[in-house]
């Protein structure tokens, strides 16, 4: 038994780092956690017996853990402000359709939908791209991406946006600046409550600009993103 138990914990440790993308860090802290599970149990046979009481689904998990509701800070009190507000919409017989088929009127309960309590926080896009363009080594950049593009193109390559005839063949009314510089809207959507898990309820859009201009490997990067918003905002 022992040894079954040693490859379950390296085949799940295995799944949790190559298929889960789980960091070693957080990968040692589940080998812990699982040690002590099976510590504990060893002291206790009997809580084998309450196995059928865990869920076996995440959503009820993390329902049952009692997480803190959303902090601003980490040291401030809890605003206990819901992310979405939840109205009842009550619908009557003719919405149903044909009710031949019943004896009497059905009973319609009312559908539940739910309304994002902030739409959409902005900045000024104006203010960020004074700033990158105020970072010495942001022109560099830009030029030496250019410059890449250039050879690339010589080369019979297409790869980039640089190279698209929307790029090429755009006449500007009043030349903005030497850079022409372009931007890219990119929302991410994710779940506050969870990383791992999906929820459509709950679900937070991330709204970003990304420069064009710099070279890919840059435009994820938290220092040349222009943080336009959260929808809905907490």
């Amino acid at each position: 038994m022992p040894f079954f138990i040693t490859v379950f914990i390296i085949l799940f440790v295995l799944w949790l780092h190559l298929f889960c993308n789980v960091s070693q860090e957080k990968c040692k802290a589940a080998i812990q956690i699982i040690i002590n599970i099976l510590s504990a149990s060893a002291k206790n046979p009997i809580t084998i017996c309450s196995l059928d009481t865990i869920p076996h689904d995440p959503q009820t998990m993390i329902g049952r853990a009692n997480l803190d509701v959303y902090k601003q800070f980490s040291n401030s009190d809890p605003c206990y402000k819901e992310l979405f507000f939840k109205k009842k919409i009550y619908q009557g017989e003719k919405d149903i359709g044909d009710l031949e088929n019943y004896t009497q009127p059905p009973h319609i309960p009312p559908t539940l939908i739910t309304t994002p309590c902030c739409v959409f926080i902005s900045q000024s896009i104006l203010t960020w791209v004074k700033w990158l363009l105020s970072r010495p080594e942001t022109e560099k950049e830009i030029n030496d991406w250019i410059q890449v593009n250039h050879e690339l193109k010589n080369q019979g390559y297409y790869a980039d946006i640089q190279h698209g005839n929307n790029l090429t063949k755009t006449t500007w009314t009043n030349r903005p600046n030497l850079f022409n510089l372009r931007v890219s809207l990119f929302v991410d959507w994710f779940n506050p409550c969870g990383n791992k898990i999906s929820c459509k309820l709950e679900s937070t859009g991330f709204l970003a600009f990304l420069c064009l201009n710099l070279p890919p490997s840059l435009w994820n990067k938290l220092s040349h993103m222009c943080i336009a918003g959260i929808t809905p905002g907490p």
